[in-house]
């Protein structure tokens, strides 16, 4: 999984998480949409740019590839 972050620098000893509501991919592992549900606003902007380009491996069902949801969680760490 590839993750994509603008670049932007905070202090190093803030920690933020966010979470999104469920995201869906389709059947390659495409992400179809993504909303960040908490964190700070500043940062949910750059979390959604990195879901969306992230790809995942597709869910399989029998088999098939199909569409399905889950739950990404971002960490932003300050850099030393």
């Amino acid at each position: 999984m590839e993750e994509i972050f603008s670049a932007f620098r905070w202090p190093q000893a803030i920690v933020e998480l966010l979470t999104f509501s469920p995201f869906q991919v389709d059947e390659e592992g495409k992400v179809l949409e993504a909303k960040a549900t908490t964190g700070p606003k500043s940062l949910r902007d750059s979390a959604e740019d990195a879901a969306r380009r992230t790809k995942f491996k597709p869910v399989l069902l029998n088999g098939q590839p199909i569409k399905a949801s889950g739950f990404i969680n971002y960490n932003f760490v300050g850099q030393q």
